[in-house]
């Protein structure tokens, strides 16, 4: 009996495409874009709610609610800025690897 390779029936979503799935650039890139997309989702919403309790229209948020969007969007902030920390000692590693040789 032959086995064929198994296919999942469902892929993860990706911001790449399948070709740049090895790259750690690629991914790196596509970490930044979806934290960044949150941040910016995050600051939307609280700016709107914002505008509209300045307008002296009922907030939809509450402070608890406008303090844990803020607190997530400043949690993945640092997060991906100590990737990028990482990321930069990373290739200072490798360049000096290459200044060796």
């Amino acid at each position: 009996m032959s086995h064929s390779p198994h296919i999942p029936m469902h892929r993860p979503f990706s911001w790449l495409p399948y070709r740049l799935e090895d790259s750690s650039d690629a991914r790196f890139a596509a970490m930044v874009k979806t934290v960044a997309r949150g941040a910016q989702t995050i600051a939307t919403i609280v700016q709107k709610d914002l505008i509209h309790a300045s307008a002296g229209v009922q907030p939809l948020l509450s402070v608890d609610d406008l303090d844990g969007l803020v607190g997530l969007m400043v949690s993945s902030l640092n997060l991906m800025t100590g990737a990028a920390e990482d990321r930069i000692d990373y290739l200072e590693a490798e360049a000096l690897k290459g200044a060796k040789k």
